[in-house]
């Protein structure tokens, strides 16, 4: 398969890395890289046409785009096949629905959510709607307004849900692929998280019930069930030790898919993965176990199912570190470290559209 490597870097400079990872020896061969696009911090793939789609998170510039790439067949260069302009500052995280119809981009900087509908043939892409929200926190350097930070759809895709580090609050969306103007607030349209917590990233389990939301400014894992929305939280778990005193800065969250396993990566001055069992019926979490995360800011997680690894990208340290997944879900370093400057997001293309020869 091939590993793709998001990092922060310079448009000078090399900002997407792809490498030939042979997982079974846990040993990745340098491809080629993307230059011209500044600070690439997150993509997604699109399984059945071959296309990594990438947004630049350009701190204070509001005209972002969004960049989509083809690899080439002779595994020389990726070819650029669109690139679309929207108003969106710090541009973290996209996803798109299962048809490649729309693409799902919450902007940091400026606390809004942009939906572009996809080149379809000749039909070039454009913005259909650039949601803005209100709101805010008690902590006065993170939550002075409001800061989108990641979307997930539900397994039906009738839903989105976005979560909001700003004003501690995750939000739902019915969404209708054929409308103009494809998302709607639902009702009850948000939950609350508790004030200063600082809602990130999302999960969701295999089944699609339930939905897991990791806090950045707390460092805890809050469940909900989609089934129930309007009954708010059923459980939240704290990542740190019991009398941790260090600075709190909680990551990425990732299931195992299996469903059996979820995995949570705290920054700041811990530099953990969390790992807890999840409960097949309620979906409840327990703890298992605590691990370095064997290098600096874990910021991106990934779990390879084939080969039962997993890898983190440390982006303060400028690696990844490589983790076998035991039998019991519990990580085991490899010793085995992938050098990459500032690495943010981990992303797979599978052998189905592998494109080296």
């Amino acid at each position: 398969m091939i590993l793709v490597i998001g990092s922060y870097s310079k448009a000078a400079n090399p900002g997407i890395h792809f490498y030939r990872w042979q997982a079974c020896e846990s040993r990745f061969t340098p491809v080629y890289t993307i230059k011209g696009v500044e600070n690439p911090s997150y993509m997604t793939i699109d399984d059945r046409k071959g296309l990594i789609y990438v947004v630049t998170e350009k701190k204070d510039n509001a005209e972002a785009e969004l960049r989509i790439y083809r690899p080439e067949s002779h595994g020389q260069q990726a070819e650029l096949t669109a690139c679309i302009s929207y108003n969106g500052a710090g541009s973290c995280y996209i996803i798109n629905d299962s048809s490649g119809t729309h693409s799902f981009i919450t902007n940091y900087n400026d606390g809004t959510l942009s939906i572009i509908k996809l080149p379809q043939g000749k039909v070039p892409g454009r913005v259909v709607q650039h949601l803005k929200f209100s709101g805010s926190g008690p902590d006065v350097q993170r939550q002075e307004q409001p800061h989108l930070h990641s979307a997930i759809l539900s397994k039906d895709e009738c839903y989105l849900y976005c979560s909001d580090l700003g004003s501690d609050r995750l939000y739902r969306f019915a969404y209708h692929p054929g409308s103009d103007a494809p998302l709607h607030l639902t009702e009850p349209a948000s939950q609350q998280l508790p004030p200063g917590s600082g809602p990130r990233h999302l999960a969701l389990s295999k089944d699609g019930r339930w939905l897991y939301l990791i806090t950045e400014l707390s460092g805890e894992v809050f469940l909900f069930d989609t089934d129930n929305f309007r009954n708010g939280c059923l459980q939240s778990v704290s990542l740190l030790q019991e009398g941790y005193a260090g600075k709190i800065e909680a990551a990425d969250i990732q299931l195992h898919p299996s469903g059996a396993y979820l995995y949570a990566s705290n920054r700041g001055d811990a530099n953990e993965i969390i790992v807890f069992s999840v409960h097949p019926v309620s979906g409840h979490l327990q703890f298992l176990q605590r691990t370095g995360a064997a290098g600096l800011s874990p910021r991106s997680l990934l779990i390879c199912e084939q080969q039962e690894l997993l890898l983190a990208a440390n982006e303060q340290s400028d690696n990844i570190s490589i983790f076998k997944i035991r039998n019991n879900g519990t990580l085991e370093f490899t010793k085995v470290h992938l050098q990459v400057p500032c690495p943010t997001c981990l992303k797979t293309i599978p052998a189905s559209i592998e494109f080296m020869n």
